[in-house]
This record gives C-alpha cells, sequence and structure tokens, in this order.
C-alpha cells in the first residue's frame, strides 16, 4: 500500500533527507530556505540558513491516514543535510522512544 499527503511546512525549505524507523516516519523542517530571489538579485547562494527561525521535526506514523496526524517538535535552528539512522526503543523509564543520528 501506498499513501500520499501534503505537508505543510513553515516557509520553502529545503528537505534533502527525512528518516523512516519501523512504525515512523520523521520529517524535518529546518530552516534552510529556498531564496531563487537573493541568488538572482543579491548573487547570493539559492539556499540560505535563517538562525532566528526554529528548526521543527515532524513525526508521523507510517500508516497515518493524513497529515493532520503529525506531531511536531520546535528546536532551535539547525541544519541537517543528512541522517546517519533512526530507530525505536525504549528509555531508562520504559518509555517508547525514537533515536535519531545526523550530520
Amino acid at each position: 500500500m501506498v499513501l500520499k499527503h501534503e505537508i505543510e511546512l513553515e516557509s520553502k525549505r529545503m528537505i534533502h533527507d527525512f528518516i523512516i524507523t519501523e512504525n515512523h516516519i520523521i520529517i524535518p523542517d529546518l530552516p534552510m530556505e529556498f531564496n531563487p530571489e537573493k541568488m538572482a538579485l543579491e548573487s547570493k547562494f539559492i539556499f540560505q540558513f535563517d538562525n532566528k527561525k526554529k528548526a521543527r521535526y515532524g513525526v508521523m506514523k507510517r500508516n497515518s491516514k493524513n497529515s493532520d496526524e503529525i506531531i511536531w517538535f520546535e528546536l532551535p535552528a539547525h541544519m541537517v543535510i543528512h541522517f546517519i539512522n533512526g530507530w525505536e526503543e525504549k528509555n531508562e523509564a520504559g518509555e517508547d522512544i525514537i533515536v535519531v543520528w545526523g550530520c
């Protein structure tokens, strides 16, 4: 079965990678923004990092029926180009957590 969802992001963000675990999809919404206007008018790189904007990660179950089921988590501004791995495990308190490694 293939499911397709449209996901609303904060702005025109560069999403170069994402994470899939056994039961979840993790969508990074990080403040590296696509800005062709700055490239054309100011000879800047087409992507601009905005450290004033927050980073977000959306966690969605792999069998979600729509994108309204995404849970968003905010973090301070940062950028990850590639994620190394992601998995699910239990923490010391026995709670289910998702671990993600990126660079």
